[in-house]
């Protein structure tokens, strides 16, 4: 009996091998499994801090770039303030050099001779009429009244045109002032001529005293045969009056 049972416990190792192996096989997936997943967890830890690291980076520099642009504006904004405010000084001695190298607003004598062969040689183009609009600001140092005796004037190309602009000293002083003007649109400045204008010229105003400025001019013929002025049937003569301190320098 104890033969047999050493063979029954012969056979039963024998016949469990199998099972072990399976086991131990088993055992060792779970084991590489878990491993896999501690690598997968890992793996997902690193993605984690580097994405992490990502955001606040890009936070920062997002942020840094952000004052940045905000200091830079600043100061670009205040660049073309003080610009335009020395512009603003500078626009009277600066426009008046220009006209006395071109003789726009000044009348130099060859200009002159130029605008009365002009003149005498010109002819009128009577279907087209154009509306002058007249306008007048002054500075807000300025202790006068300035204004345009008349609002608008319809005329056409080759006709010449007096019109008045009035200032009055409302002071109990006297008043020195000096004028600049612009025209509108830009492309038909160098169509209107003035043949006699106060522009640039120092204008004394006694206390309370009234006069008026007389504006000569015509728009040249060429005005009609413009392509880009078609359109264009108003003008507009603006002028600006600023008064000048009898203790500061005239400008040049």
């Amino acid at each position: 009996m104890f033969s047999q049972f050493r063979i029954s416990f012969s056979r039963l190792r024998q016949l469990s091998k199998p099972i072990v192996s399976i086991m131990r096989l088993h055992i060792s997936l779970n084991s590489r499994e878990i491993q896999i997943k501690n690598i997968e967890f890992k793996t997902f830890l690193v993605q984690s801090k580097v994405s992490t690291l990502i955001r606040r980076n890009f936070n920062e520099y997002r942020y840094n770039s952000r004052q940045e642009n905000i200091r830079n504006t600043g100061l670009t904004m205040t660049a073309i303030v003080i610009i335009c405010l020395g512009l603003s000084y500078a626009a009277v001695p600066l426009y008046r050099i220009y006209c006395q190298k071109t003789g726009t607003g000044l009348m130099a004598q060859p200009v002159i001779e130029k605008l009365n062969k002009k003149i005498a040689t010109m002819n009128k183009i009577e279907d087209r009429q154009i509306k002058v609009i007249f306008e007048a600001d002054k500075s807000a140092s300025t202790a006068c009244d300035f204004r345009p005796t008349q609002h608008s004037i319809v005329c056409s190309p080759g006709e010449t045109v007096l019109a008045f602009y009035t200032a009055k000293n409302i002071l109990d002083r006297p008043v020195n002032g000096i004028a600049t003007y612009n025209i509108l649109p830009f492309e038909a400045a160098k169509y209107f001529h003035k043949i006699q204008c106060f522009c640039f010229e120092e204008q004394q105003l006694n206390a309370k005293e009234e006069v008026d400025l007389p504006v000569f001019f015509f728009i040249d013929p060429e005005f009609a045969r413009d392509p880009y002025l078609f359109d264009a049937n108003d003008i507009i003569l603006s002028y600006n009056f600023y008064e000048i301190n009898q203790n500061s320098k005239r400008p040049l």
